[in-house]
């Protein structure tokens, strides 16, 4: 997964077409405007076209005025676009880019998932599906720079091809050879010497590097304030306490996405102890929010609004008072509270979802058994959970330490007796008390 950045227009991904029926917004709605069915083959989809576009034909509208034939324009060339996504197989590079592809995994996650967002003080969260959106965007921008560069230079493309085959051997004569080859052509190609074309992809080189370091340096200033202001929200546990509260931190919203991946998927704990602990890749802070690209384990703490989004993670959130939306395309969601003082609700999605017999079910939505007087199920959930392939789990943490037998009590205490004579006798520094 590549890092989150944050783009303000979704090019070709949402292909041009009017908002009202970004896939992200009205799911599947090119097929409806169609009329046809989303198992539609390309022959299907184009005999549609063509039939809707002889049927919105300004000509068939002429003489009903200016503004509708300008409409049937505009439907018409809704039309033809719509069948020009919906017929786009990739071309060269592959099945998996084709504009329909993309369209009907972004439309399925909006099914699922639907425009679920939190909106704070005029402000608000991206959806699960526009943040993915940004992510095939760039996803597909490095497919394409890769397909045309191999299809420039197929010679190099294959020694560096070769190159990583080696390497991944451990063949360290080859890698060493082939690499001076690469460099070879690609001086020639450029029509560089090889020492000048060393020079250059060395400056090219340090100049990235200086780029990288100039945003780890940013990323680590932001995180380092974040950290202090987290760990003081700690202090004022108590959500009624927000509005006296002197820390603003608190009244944001955190905004964020994790740069997960298959098959490497790690944890992320939102918990009420413990320092925070997380990798940050970036950030963007407005008045109202916090955003953050996130990778790697995590633990964080002291936050009270979240909108957290991802496509391959496990999460566990152990903070009964920590409210906002959890969504998941593939992994899971552990609720494990050791008590909740204000009886959050709590609405739970997905394929297997699990409760203790501590929660109260009605629905798709849960309470600790504790809260749930007449009409809980008529409040607003404070927490939105929704995994769409993967498990959902809820539960109350049962004490670690019960109650010892009195036996077995009166054995410790005869232990701890005699090693705190043997302590005192011997003046051992482990055992002095």
């Amino acid at each position: 997964m590549v890092d989150f950045i944050h783009i303000d227009r979704l090019g070709d991904i949402n292909f041009g077409l009017p908002s009202d029926i970004a896939p992200h917004r009205k799911p599947w709605a090119y097929y409806d405007v169609l009329g046809v069915a989303r198992t539609a083959s390309s022959t299907e989809i184009k005999k549609a076209a063509r039939r809707l576009s002889r049927e919105y034909h300004p000509d068939m509208v002429a003489s009903q005025g200016v503004e509708t034939v300008e409409r049937a324009n505009q439907r018409q060339r809704l039309v033809n676009d719509i069948a020009d996504v919906l017929t786009d197989d990739g071309g060269e590079l592959g099945e998996e880019w084709g504009k329909r592809q993309i369209y009907d995994r972004v439309s399925g996650y909006g099914d699922f998932f639907g425009a679920a967002h939190i909106e704070h003080k005029g402000e608000r969260t991206g959806t699960i599906v526009e943040d993915l959106l940004d992510v095939l965007e760039l996803e597909k921008r490095k497919v394409k720079t890769k397909y045309e560069f191999e299809k420039e230079n197929p010679v190099v493309a294959e020694l560096i091809r070769k190159f990583h085959e080696a390497e991944r051997n451990g063949l360290r004569y080859e890698v060493n050879r082939i690499g001076r080859e690469v460099v070879a052509k690609s001086a020639e190609k450029e029509g560089l010497s090889v020492e000048e074309f060393v020079r250059k992809q060395r400056e090219m080189s340090e100049q990235i590097e200086g780029m990288k370091r100039e945003r780890e340096q940013r990323n680590r200033e932001f995180k380092k304030g974040l950290d202090v202001r987290l760990r003081e929200a700690k202090a004022y546990p108590n959500p009624s306490n927000i509005e006296n509260n002197p820390n603003s931190q608190r009244n944001k919203v955190f905004d964020i996405w994790y740069n997960g991946e298959k098959d490497k998927w790690c944890n992320v704990t939102f918990g009420v102890t413990g320092y925070p602990y997380y990798s940050l890749v970036g950030f963007k802070e407005t008045d109202q929010r916090v955003i953050m690209g996130l990778e790697g384990s995590a633990i964080l703490s002291g936050m009270r609004k979240v909108h957290f989004k991802a496509e391959y993670v496990h999460v566990t959130i152990t903070d009964a008072h920590l409210e906002g939306i959890f969504q998941i395309v593939n992994g899971s969601i552990t609720i494990e509270y050791e008590g909740s003082s204000y009886g959050t609700v709590i609405r739970a999605r997905g394929p297997n979802v699990t409760a203790s017999p501590d929660f109260v079910q009605q629905g798709d939505l849960y309470v600790p058994k504790t809260f749930a007087a007449e009409g809980w199920a008529e409040k607003a959930p404070a927490v939105d959970i929704a995994v769409m392939d993967g498990s959902v789990s809820l539960c109350m943490k049962q004490p670690e330490v019960q109650m010892r037998r009195s036996s077995e009590w009166s054995f410790d205490k005869k232990i701890i007796s005699l090693d705190y004579i043997i302590s005192t006798s011997f003046n051992d520094k482990k055992y002095n008390y």
